[in-house]
């Protein structure tokens, strides 16, 4: 979606700012831009009123400016706009279930034992890869607990 994009943008942006740290505040205007862009886009394809949007926008939580702009305020924006798209999924992973980014994350009470209280960080390849590509996928079948990536 547009939003998406903005928000991928926001994202790309921030950490240009930043030299790649994510856990910086602050960012540059093309970073702030596109996460407010972002929302905006959201609320608009939710069809949230005019007023309401930017009633949201102004809130000082949300327009925080470009000097106290986080990943986390990102990402938080990013999540409403994806919720149940397995994208979220991927930004959890690409910065390693961080807590500061995503405020309040816990495993679930009924965590799988086999990871020994890590995040999962793939998931098993369906049966029918197997019948239809099997030498493919024992190639490049791993643990459900082996990062996909290297974290900073």
């Amino acid at each position: 979606t547009y939003a998406e994009t903005k928000f991928i943008e926001a994202e790309a942006e921030f950490l240009v700012a930043n030299s790649g740290s994510f856990q910086a505040t602050g960012a540059n205007a093309a970073a702030y831009e596109a996460y407010l862009e972002g929302i905006r886009a959201n609320m608009d394809k939710l069809g949230v009123s005019q007023a309401d949007r930017d009633a949201y926008l102004s809130d000082p939580n949300v327009a925080v400016g470009t000097a106290n702009l986080t990943m986390e305020l990102i990402m938080k924006e990013k999540y409403k706009a994806l919720f149940l798209n397995p994208e979220t999924f991927n930004d959890l992973r690409r910065y390693n279930f961080d807590d500061t980014i995503f405020r309040g994350l816990e495993l679930p009470e009924d965590h799988n034992s086999v990871l020994n209280g890590q995040w999962i960080q793939r998931a098993v390849y369906p049966s029918s890869e197997f019948s239809r590509n099997e030498d493919q996928v024992r190639q490049a079948e791993k643990a459900i607990d082996q990062p996909m990536w290297f974290y900073n």
